[in-house]
């Protein structure tokens, strides 16, 4: 969560985020000869005027599950959505 910024600031520094994560490679405990990457699926969702928390939560969500179906280490932005509660 990054208070007081904008959507696309946040999907920059979540980019940088997936980039630092898989440039660093994990090495499983006990077995060093073993190396894993690590990817990251990101949804940013910007606050907008009259959003309560459910709507905002939502549109996170919603961008997180697209990040994921669209492969490894994605970030998606969400757009307005007209959901209803």
């Amino acid at each position: 969560m990054l208070p007081g910024t904008s959507s696309p600031y946040a999907a920059g520094v979540a980019i940088r985020l997936c980039q630092a994560l898989a440039a660093r490679p994990v090495d499983l405990r006990g077995h060093p000869e073993i190396s894993e990457r690590i990817t990251l699926s990101i949804g940013v969702a910007g606050w907008q005027a009259g959003d309560g928390s459910d709507g905002w939560y939502a549109r996170a969500d919603a961008a997180l599950y697209q990040a994921k179906r669209s492969g490894r280490n994605r970030i998606c932005i969400a757009r307005a959505l007209d959901l209803k509660f």
